[in-house]
């Protein structure tokens, strides 16, 4: 399976929400108007989380520079080893 691709039927999420529907389980999510972070995620006041850190094996730089940029020179990790992934250029 795979997340976000075109291929929506054989998507991770789809499949997960079948099998919570044929096993019963039922969720619930808490929305606050929190803004929405690249095509399919928005942050969250309740979780707060980096959801897409890594996008096709890089780096998601371009949605989460203002987190990921500390925590990459704190650890010491060289972007250059994996890439960056920016959906904005």
């Amino acid at each position: 399976m795979h997340i976000g691709n075109t291929d929506y039927e054989n998507s991770f999420e789809f499949q997960a929400t079948k099998t919570c529907e044929h096993l019963g389980i039922k969720g619930v999510f808490c929305y606050y108007g929190e803004p929405k972070r690249g095509m399919y995620h928005h942050d969250s006041q309740v979780f707060p989380h980096i959801c897409t850190a890594l996008v096709k094996g890089k780096w998601n730089i371009g949605e989460y520079k203002e987190e990921l940029m500390p925590l990459l020179t704190q650890y010491q990790i060289n972007i250059d080893e994996r890439g960056s992934f920016d959906a904005n250029s």
